[in-house]
């Protein structure tokens, strides 16, 4: 699925924006900035991207675990990408997304 159409069917963005945010560098996907449409293999749940805000994510899935919690807070999400650890294996079945300077979201990759 394309990362436009992703944008527009799950955040509400038309193309136009979606690819202006991109040629902006305001699209980023687990800390690198997008700056053209791409393809991204994505779980989906009758025919829906499998998407959860990213607060709700981590107060789901982090905050449970207290290692976790306080790599998040001391490094911050942007940084664990580089990590070579148990939270990172863990984030590597996500796609951080993030489409403006306050708007994260994390979708579930799809590994068929």
């Amino acid at each position: 699925m394309k990362l436009t159409q992703i944008m527009q069917e799950c955040f509400g963005l038309f193309s136009k924006d979606s690819r202006t945010r991109m040629s902006n560098g305001q699209v980023e996907i687990n800390g690198e900035k997008i700056t053209t449409d791409i393809d991204i293999d994505i779980l989906l749940h009758e025919g829906q991207p499998v998407i959860t805000d990213a607060g709700t994510f981590i107060s789901q899935k982090i905050a449970t675990n207290p290692i976790w919690l306080a790599q998040c807070q001391v490094f911050g999400l942007d940084a664990l990408w580089s990590f070579d650890n148990e939270l990172s294996k863990f984030f590597s079945d996500f796609l951080f997304i993030k489409i403006s300077k306050r708007e994260y979201f994390v979708i579930h990759k799809n590994h068929e």
